[in-house]
């Protein structure tokens, strides 16, 4: 059988980290720029990687994106740590000359403000209040406090958009009350990327992931039934709306 030959670019660290948090986990690789080589093609992938260094990965094409957007799922397991040690996370804040132990915070300032340095050592009634009504920086600093109980209130916010609300539907380590409350809102629901980032994350609790699973499409549920980070009662889910699609 003829396989396709892809390059992949994600020698830029913002790509990589993009991949790692909604690929790779679940073992499959996003192609683009690249015309769609057909449903279910043997696929040899080299990989780019940010300080010139390359991975070499086969594969097979399990679904169609866009014109030039597919996926493919990777045989094999791929060394997610060494990957993310390849990556660099952007700080949250700037730096000023504000002294913080005299300043206040109040979640208005600039997204510049030297006062976030302020917001780990608060009270946590202080906190919880922040996390209310905070700006965006605020809101992203609260979601990796050590407290879950203040995810459940930044999530709450109702300066939260969908932008945030996708970001945090991917990290495995917030609280499940905070994920659960997410899954109620209307607006969020209306974007399929973030029920999908939903069902596949490990803290969403298995009655809600379940409950989303029927809003996403055949090609989602494979990707979910395939992939060997999936919770069982989730991949189990995922296979049984294959098979029912598939009976018609």
């Amino acid at each position: 059988m003829t396989r396709a030959n892809v390059r992949v670019d994600l020698s830029r660290p913002e790509k990589l980290t993009e991949a790692l948090e909604e690929y790779f986990p679940m073992g499959v690789c996003p192609v683009r720029g690249v015309p769609f080589p057909g449903a279910m093609v043997g696929v040899d992938l080299d990989i780019l990687l940010p300080n010139g260094q390359r991975l070499d990965a086969r594969g097979q094409v399990i679904q169609q994106l866009g014109p030039t957007l597919f996926l493919v799922q990777i045989a094999g397991h791929l060394d997610l740590n060494h990957l993310r040690s390849l990556t660099k996370e952007e700080p949250l804040e700037t730096p000023g000359d504000a002294n913080p132990a005299k300043s206040e915070v109040t979640g208005y300032e600039s997204d510049a403000s030297a006062v976030y340095a302020d917001i780990p050592g608060l009270p946590v009634p202080e906190k919880r209040k922040l996390a209310r009504q905070g700006n965006k920086i605020v809101r992203q600093l609260l979601m990796k406090d050590p407290n879950k109980s203040l995810h459940v209130l930044v999530v709450k916010n109702p300066r939260l958009g969908l932008d945030e609300a996708l970001e945090y539907s991917k990290r495995p380590n917030i609280a499940p009350d905070a994920l659960k409350t997410m899954s109620q809102n209307r607006t969020f629901l209306n974007s399929r990327q973030f029920i999908f980032n939903l069902v596949r994350n490990p803290s969403t609790p298995v009655d809600v992931a379940i409950r989303l699973m029927p809003r996403l499409t055949h090609n989602e549920w494979r990707i979910i039934a395939k992939a060997g980070s999936v919770r069982t009662p989730i991949a189990a889910a995922a296979r049984k709306l294959v098979l029912q699609k598939l009976g018609g």
